[in-house]
């Protein structure tokens, strides 16, 4: 075989004619097959072809060969228009899927022992069964969802936490942090004074003495006004 060069870059392949054997070593001579057949050619690919300024039908002018000289005014090249793909069949491929699956647990194999024992434990503690169960009947379950969500207590629960969501989201981190950290200290001393005697009259007025407790009612009393405010106008834009 020929090594490529810069004259001669290209491999041509002798393939095979149906009407002439063996390049036409004696069909060639037959009248009739000649006639049907009267030149050999070259088939290129469409690219090829328009790199080589090659149309069909033409001489071979742009394949020159370090052996056989071209053969002047005879039509040799002809551009192939679509070229064949080879297509598998289909236990090609079947095989080629199972070879690609071989392929994938060889390089992955760790990973899917260690999934393959997590399914283990699901299924030992029940989990893929519930699962399982669910799928199976995951259409009376979607009714069952639809309907109770189709309930009205379900609609005003869903609103009142869309509000309760806007609500919190209007006010400000530090502000929010105050109040929670405050409500949570008072749960504290909440469960800190179950076991003590019951506050008497005098008891309760000493308390209202208290700076913490004064702070807090007077919070309180902000609170209600607030509020109050906040229902007075809701009323205006009813009416």
């Amino acid at each position: 075989m020929f090594e490529l060069t810069k004259d001669f870059d290209l491999h041509l392949n002798n393939g095979r004619l149906l009407e002439h054997f063996h390049e036409g070593n004696m069909t060639y001579k037959a009248t009739g097959i000649t006639h049907k057949v009267p030149n050999p050619w070259l088939e290129v690919s469409p690219e090829l072809a328009e790199e080589r300024d090659i149309k069909d039908g033409s001489v071979t002018t742009g394949f020159p060969s370090p052996i056989y000289s071209e053969q002047e005014g005879k039509p040799m090249a002809k551009a192939i228009t679509n070229i064949e793909r080879y297509i598998p069949t289909p236990e090609e491929e079947k095989q080629k899927a199972i070879q690609q699956v071989l392929d994938a647990v060889s390089e992955n194999h760790q990973a899917l022992i260690t999934l393959l024992d997590i399914v283990k434990e699901l299924q030992e503690i029940g989990v893929l069964d519930i699962v399982q169960g669910a799928l199976k009947n995951r259409h009376d379950i979607g009714v069952i969802a639809v309907s109770q969500l189709n309930q009205p207590g379900m609609h005003r629960i869903m609103k009142n936490g869309m509000n309760a969501l806007q609500f919190l989201g209007k006010l400000e981190p530090g502000k929010l942090q105050n109040i929670l950290n405050a409500v949570d200290h008072g749960i504290v001393r909440l469960t800190d004074t179950k076991s003590e005697k019951p506050m008497g009259l005098m008891g309760m007025g000493r308390a209202m003495m208290e700076p913490n407790v004064t702070l807090a009612l007077g919070s309180m009393i902000n609170f209600l006004r607030g509020m109050g405010e906040g229902m007075q106008e809701a009323e205006k834009h009813v009416h």
